[in-house]
Protein backbone atom coordinates (compact mmCIF):
# COMPACT_ATOMS: atom_id res chain seq x y z
CA UNK A 1 0.00 0.00 0.00
CA UNK A 2 1.35 3.39 -1.01
CA UNK A 3 0.79 5.36 2.19
CA UNK A 4 3.14 7.59 4.17
CA UNK A 5 3.20 8.37 7.87
CA UNK A 6 4.26 11.59 9.58
CA UNK A 7 4.93 11.49 13.33
CA UNK A 8 3.40 14.08 15.65
CA UNK A 9 6.32 14.51 18.07
CA UNK A 10 4.51 17.03 20.28
CA UNK A 11 1.64 14.65 21.01
CA UNK A 12 1.55 13.31 24.57
CA UNK A 13 -1.08 10.80 25.57
CA UNK A 14 -0.44 11.42 29.27
CA UNK A 15 -0.78 15.20 28.90
CA UNK A 16 -4.00 14.76 26.91
CA UNK A 17 -5.67 12.99 29.85
CA UNK A 18 -7.33 14.88 32.71
CA UNK A 19 -4.87 15.83 35.42
CA UNK A 20 -6.88 13.89 37.98
CA UNK A 21 -6.13 10.49 36.39
CA UNK A 22 -2.48 10.89 35.42
CA UNK A 23 -1.08 9.88 38.84
CA UNK A 24 -2.99 6.61 38.63
CA UNK A 25 -1.14 5.55 35.48
CA UNK A 26 2.16 6.06 37.28
CA UNK A 27 0.83 4.23 40.34
CA UNK A 28 -0.08 1.27 38.15
CA UNK A 29 3.40 1.08 36.64
CA UNK A 30 2.69 2.41 33.15
CA UNK A 31 5.89 4.41 32.78
CA UNK A 32 6.76 2.06 29.92
CA UNK A 33 3.46 2.56 28.10
CA UNK A 34 4.16 3.94 24.64
CA UNK A 35 1.53 5.88 22.72
CA UNK A 36 2.59 7.41 19.41
CA UNK A 37 0.45 9.33 16.95
CA UNK A 38 1.00 9.81 13.22
CA UNK A 39 -0.77 11.38 10.27
CA UNK A 40 -1.32 9.09 7.30
CA UNK A 41 -1.64 10.19 3.72
CA UNK A 42 -4.26 7.93 2.22
CA UNK A 43 -7.67 6.62 3.19
CA UNK A 44 -8.07 2.85 3.30
CA UNK A 45 -10.80 0.29 3.86
CA UNK A 46 -10.33 -1.18 7.36
CA UNK A 47 -12.18 -4.39 6.43
CA UNK A 48 -10.38 -4.95 3.12
CA UNK A 49 -7.01 -3.27 3.56
CA UNK A 50 -6.25 -3.51 7.28
CA UNK A 51 -3.36 -5.93 6.77
CA UNK A 52 -1.77 -3.81 4.05
CA UNK A 53 -2.11 -0.71 6.20
CA UNK A 54 -0.46 -2.41 9.19
CA UNK A 55 2.36 -3.75 7.00
CA UNK A 56 3.00 -0.27 5.61
CA UNK A 57 2.87 1.22 9.09
CA UNK A 58 5.38 -1.09 10.76
CA UNK A 59 7.85 -0.89 7.88
CA UNK A 60 7.68 2.90 7.59
CA UNK A 61 11.00 4.60 8.34
CA UNK A 62 9.12 7.35 10.18
CA UNK A 63 7.36 4.84 12.42
CA UNK A 64 10.46 2.76 13.09
CA UNK A 65 12.39 5.90 13.95
CA UNK A 66 9.81 6.90 16.56
CA UNK A 67 9.36 3.37 17.94
CA UNK A 68 12.84 1.89 17.63
CA UNK A 69 12.73 0.41 21.15
CA UNK A 70 10.28 -2.34 20.13
CA UNK A 71 10.00 -2.40 16.33
CA UNK A 72 12.88 -4.42 14.83
CA UNK A 73 15.09 -2.69 12.28
CA UNK A 74 14.17 -5.47 9.84
CA UNK A 75 10.63 -6.84 10.02
CA UNK A 76 9.69 -9.42 7.43
CA UNK A 77 6.14 -9.04 6.20
CA UNK A 78 3.36 -9.66 6.80
CA UNK A 79 2.83 -8.40 10.33
CA UNK A 80 1.50 -11.47 12.13
CA UNK A 81 -1.70 -12.08 14.06
CA UNK A 82 -3.51 -8.91 13.05
CA UNK A 83 -7.09 -8.89 14.33
CA UNK A 84 -9.80 -6.23 14.00
CA UNK A 85 -11.04 -4.92 17.34
CA UNK A 86 -14.73 -4.00 17.56
CA UNK A 87 -15.70 -0.57 18.87
CA UNK A 88 -19.43 -0.81 19.48
CA UNK A 89 -19.54 -0.48 23.27
CA UNK A 90 -19.44 3.11 24.56
CA UNK A 91 -20.82 2.77 28.07
CA UNK A 92 -19.04 1.88 31.29
CA UNK A 93 -22.17 0.07 32.42
CA UNK A 94 -20.51 -2.95 30.82
CA UNK A 95 -18.62 -3.31 34.09
CA UNK A 96 -21.59 -2.87 36.46
CA UNK A 97 -22.11 -6.60 36.69
CA UNK A 98 -18.81 -6.93 38.57
CA UNK A 99 -20.58 -5.50 41.61
CA UNK A 100 -24.17 -6.57 40.94
CA UNK A 101 -23.68 -10.17 42.05
CA UNK A 102 -23.55 -10.50 45.89
CA UNK A 103 -20.33 -12.52 45.62
CA UNK A 104 -18.92 -10.77 42.57
CA UNK A 105 -15.33 -9.48 42.35
CA UNK A 106 -16.37 -5.96 43.43
CA UNK A 107 -18.40 -5.01 46.49
CA UNK A 108 -21.39 -2.71 46.23
CA UNK A 109 -19.30 0.19 47.58
CA UNK A 110 -16.78 -0.24 44.76
CA UNK A 111 -14.06 -1.94 46.80
CA UNK A 112 -12.35 -4.77 44.94
CA UNK A 113 -12.32 -8.10 46.74
CA UNK A 114 -8.83 -9.42 47.40
CA UNK A 115 -7.70 -13.01 46.96
CA UNK A 116 -4.60 -14.91 47.98
CA UNK A 117 -1.91 -14.13 45.36
CA UNK A 118 -1.56 -16.92 42.85
CA UNK A 119 -0.36 -17.54 39.33
CA UNK A 120 -2.40 -18.39 36.27
CA UNK A 121 -1.55 -19.39 32.73
CA UNK A 122 -3.33 -17.45 30.03
CA UNK A 123 -4.20 -19.02 26.69
CA UNK A 124 -1.60 -18.26 24.04
CA UNK A 125 1.29 -17.58 26.41
CA UNK A 126 3.80 -19.85 28.08
CA UNK A 127 4.45 -17.62 31.09
CA UNK A 128 2.68 -17.64 34.47
CA UNK A 129 0.99 -14.42 35.58
CA UNK A 130 0.45 -13.19 39.10
CA UNK A 131 -3.05 -12.10 40.11
CA UNK A 132 -3.95 -10.68 43.52
CA UNK A 133 -7.56 -9.52 43.23
CA UNK A 134 -10.95 -10.95 42.37
CA UNK A 135 -11.35 -8.50 39.46
CA UNK A 136 -8.09 -9.73 37.93
CA UNK A 137 -9.35 -13.27 38.44
CA UNK A 138 -12.56 -12.40 36.62
CA UNK A 139 -10.62 -10.88 33.74
CA UNK A 140 -7.88 -13.45 33.22
CA UNK A 141 -8.48 -16.80 34.93
CA UNK A 142 -10.54 -18.99 32.61
CA UNK A 143 -10.64 -21.76 35.21
CA UNK A 144 -13.20 -19.76 37.21
CA UNK A 145 -15.78 -19.64 34.41
CA UNK A 146 -18.01 -22.12 36.24
CA UNK A 147 -18.13 -19.88 39.32
CA UNK A 148 -15.66 -19.29 42.14
CA UNK A 149 -15.58 -21.36 45.31
CA UNK A 150 -17.57 -18.73 47.20
CA UNK A 151 -20.43 -19.05 44.73
CA UNK A 152 -19.68 -15.82 42.84
CA UNK A 153 -19.26 -15.76 39.07
CA UNK A 154 -15.87 -14.70 37.84
CA UNK A 155 -14.59 -15.22 34.29
CA UNK A 156 -18.08 -15.77 32.85
CA UNK A 157 -19.23 -12.27 33.83
CA UNK A 158 -18.44 -11.18 30.25
CA UNK A 159 -18.87 -13.17 27.07
CA UNK A 160 -16.28 -13.46 24.32
CA UNK A 161 -17.82 -10.73 22.16
CA UNK A 162 -17.65 -8.27 25.06
CA UNK A 163 -14.07 -9.24 25.79
CA UNK A 164 -13.05 -8.38 22.23
CA UNK A 165 -14.32 -4.81 22.56
CA UNK A 166 -11.71 -2.05 22.79
CA UNK A 167 -13.43 -0.66 25.91
CA UNK A 168 -13.00 -4.01 27.66
CA UNK A 169 -9.37 -4.34 26.52
CA UNK A 170 -8.47 -0.91 27.91
CA UNK A 171 -10.08 -1.74 31.26
CA UNK A 172 -8.32 -5.11 31.46
CA UNK A 173 -4.96 -3.55 30.59
CA UNK A 174 -5.33 -0.99 33.38
CA UNK A 175 -6.39 -3.58 35.98
CA UNK A 176 -3.37 -5.77 35.32
CA UNK A 177 -1.03 -2.77 35.31
CA UNK A 178 2.50 -2.42 34.02
CA UNK A 179 5.75 -3.27 35.75
CA UNK A 180 5.77 -2.78 39.54
CA UNK A 181 2.10 -1.89 39.69
CA UNK A 182 0.52 -0.71 42.93
CA UNK A 183 -3.13 -1.68 42.33
CA UNK A 184 -6.03 0.50 43.42
CA UNK A 185 -8.51 -0.82 45.96
CA UNK A 186 -11.59 0.71 44.32
CA UNK A 187 -12.92 -0.05 40.85
CA UNK A 188 -13.85 3.60 40.35
CA UNK A 189 -10.17 4.44 39.74
CA UNK A 190 -10.00 1.98 36.86
CA UNK A 191 -13.31 3.16 35.42
CA UNK A 192 -12.21 6.82 35.52
CA UNK A 193 -9.00 6.12 33.60
CA UNK A 194 -10.76 3.76 31.18
CA UNK A 195 -13.24 6.51 30.35
CA UNK A 196 -10.52 9.14 29.86
CA UNK A 197 -8.34 6.87 27.74
CA UNK A 198 -11.27 5.76 25.60
CA UNK A 199 -12.27 9.35 24.89
CA UNK A 200 -8.72 10.19 23.88
CA UNK A 201 -8.20 7.17 21.64
CA UNK A 202 -11.58 6.80 19.95
CA UNK A 203 -13.34 9.25 17.64
CA UNK A 204 -17.14 8.98 17.60
CA UNK A 205 -20.06 10.58 15.78
CA UNK A 206 -23.81 10.13 15.62
CA UNK A 207 -25.50 8.50 12.66
CA UNK A 208 -28.79 9.62 11.12
CA UNK A 209 -30.77 7.92 13.86
CA UNK A 210 -28.74 9.65 16.59
CA UNK A 211 -26.89 6.49 17.58
CA UNK A 212 -23.22 6.73 18.55
CA UNK A 213 -20.87 5.09 16.05
CA UNK A 214 -17.10 4.83 16.04
CA UNK A 215 -15.07 6.66 13.41
CA UNK A 216 -11.97 4.84 14.56
CA UNK A 217 -10.85 1.52 13.10
CA UNK A 218 -8.95 -0.58 15.63
CA UNK A 219 -6.60 -3.53 15.23
CA UNK A 220 -4.74 -5.71 17.71
CA UNK A 221 -1.36 -7.10 16.70
CA UNK A 222 -0.11 -10.29 18.33
CA UNK A 223 3.24 -10.47 16.53
CA UNK A 224 5.76 -11.75 19.08
CA UNK A 225 8.52 -9.86 17.24
CA UNK A 226 7.02 -6.62 18.57
CA UNK A 227 7.30 -7.79 22.19
CA UNK A 228 10.96 -8.14 23.21
CA UNK A 229 11.73 -11.38 25.04
CA UNK A 230 8.90 -13.45 23.59
CA UNK A 231 9.19 -16.61 21.53
CA UNK A 232 7.95 -16.81 17.97
CA UNK A 233 4.98 -19.04 18.86
CA UNK A 234 3.71 -16.87 21.71
CA UNK A 235 0.69 -14.57 21.51
CA UNK A 236 1.72 -11.68 23.77
CA UNK A 237 -1.48 -9.82 22.92
CA UNK A 238 -3.36 -12.43 24.99
CA UNK A 239 -1.15 -11.83 28.03
CA UNK A 240 -2.34 -9.62 30.91
CA UNK A 241 -0.87 -6.14 30.82
CA UNK A 242 0.15 -6.39 27.17
CA UNK A 243 -1.11 -4.46 24.17
CA UNK A 244 -0.18 -3.56 20.65
CA UNK A 245 -3.07 -1.65 19.10
CA UNK A 246 -3.38 0.40 15.94
CA UNK A 247 -6.23 2.92 16.12
CA UNK A 248 -6.97 4.76 12.88
CA UNK A 249 -9.14 7.89 13.10
CA UNK A 250 -10.49 7.72 9.57
CA UNK A 251 -11.94 11.22 9.00
CA UNK A 252 -8.87 12.98 10.42
CA UNK A 253 -6.29 10.54 9.00
CA UNK A 254 -4.63 10.05 12.35
CA UNK A 255 -3.32 6.71 13.53
CA UNK A 256 -2.32 5.98 17.12
CA UNK A 257 -0.07 3.12 18.18
CA UNK A 258 -0.51 1.86 21.73
CA UNK A 259 2.20 -0.52 22.94
CA UNK A 260 2.64 -2.02 26.39
CA UNK A 261 4.99 -4.81 27.42
CA UNK A 262 5.66 -5.03 31.18
CA UNK A 263 9.20 -5.57 32.39
CA UNK A 264 8.28 -8.75 34.22
CA UNK A 265 5.03 -10.76 33.99
CA UNK A 266 5.55 -12.47 37.34
CA UNK A 267 6.46 -10.23 40.24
Amino acid sequence: MDVTFVPLPTYSFFDALPESVRPLLHQWGFSGLQVHRFRFSKHFSPSLEGQQFADAFFTSDAVRGACSSFIPAVLNLPVRNLQPVPITSFNLSLFDRASEHPHGPVRSDGLIRQIAPRTVYVFGTSTPWLITSAIAEALFDEDTEAGAADGGPRYDLWDEDERRELLFRIFALLVQGGGLSQPSENIEDYLAVTKAAYRELVSVARDESGRLVSQTAAFSIGDARLFPGYRAGDRPDFAPGHACWLLADMPNRLVTLVHCCPVSPLA
